[in-house]
């Protein structure tokens, strides 16, 4: 079991409406409740997730690659916010 954690979640709610009548009450139709944020979203691709091979160790390696590609970018945004205001 994998357990995402984050403080970045959001309730979204989306409003249907049949028809919309500017300055009248309108009533909705049907309202659809979900939640989201990144943990939701790191919860669905992990979800998706197919180990090729047996083992954790496909884990750790993606682990590993993802923190590379983490730390690219987080250079490459903080090369450019310093050329932007030319620190």
């Amino acid at each position: 079991m994998i357990l995402f954690l984050s403080l970045s979640s959001a309730d979204q709610r989306v409003w249907l409406f049949s028809r919309f009548t500017r300055g009248e009450v309108n009533r909705t139709e049907r309202v659809i409740q979900c939640v989201g944020g990144k943990a939701v979203n790191a919860a669905r691709a992990a979800a998706d997730l197919v180990l090729l091979s047996p083992g954790i160790s496909v884990i750790v390696d993606a682990l590993k690659q993802a923190r590379i590609i983490f730390e690219r970018m987080k250079s490459y945004a903080i090369y450019r916010i310093a050329e932007t205001i030319r620190v």
